[in-house]
């Protein structure tokens, strides 16, 4: 998701937000990414799984932007993924409706994003506080209607 704009000690500097959810039980992890580099999504992945164990799925978006990046994370880590029992999926291309799990929580995230910056610039320490914060609000909503 992103990018979003934040201050830094060397001016205005993009970042974006990776958002890792169970098919279960939907619970939501927001990571914040400094790029869009195999590199920094690699260290995305490594953050996330330290902090959540290790998914047996991961289906992700078949954006032509992360197609590059999957590519070289799964060459770099086929056989890490493969030992701990992961298996690594992209939706269908041109088919968003595949991805209908997760883009219900990146729709939620982006209206939080919105109703809690507006248009204030943020600085980095900031805008990783509000996004563990936004996590926390939807890991604590119902998941169905409550009579």
């Amino acid at each position: 998701m992103g990018p979003l704009s934040v201050k830094s000690n060397t001016g205005l500097v993009k970042r974006w937000i990776a958002l890792f959810t169970c098919f279960t039980t939907r619970a939501v992890h927001l990571e914040m990414a400094e790029n869009l580099s195999a590199e920094n999504f690699s260290h995305v992945l490594r953050r996330f799984i330290a902090r959540r164990g290790y998914p047996k799925l991961i289906l992700s978006d078949n954006a032509s932007q992360f197609q590059l990046v999957f590519k070289t994370v799964m060459e770099e880590n086929a056989n890490f993924l493969a030992t701990k029992g992961m298996i690594w999926k992209n939706t269908i291309p041109r088919a968003p409706w595949g991805g209908g799990v997760y883009e219900r929580l990146i729709g939620l995230t982006k209206k939080a994003l919105r109703r809690a910056m507006g248009r204030k610039l943020l600085k980095e320490g900031e805008l990783i506080t509000l996004i563990v914060e936004i996590e926390g609000i939807l890991n604590t909503r119902p998941l169905i209607v409550l009579i």
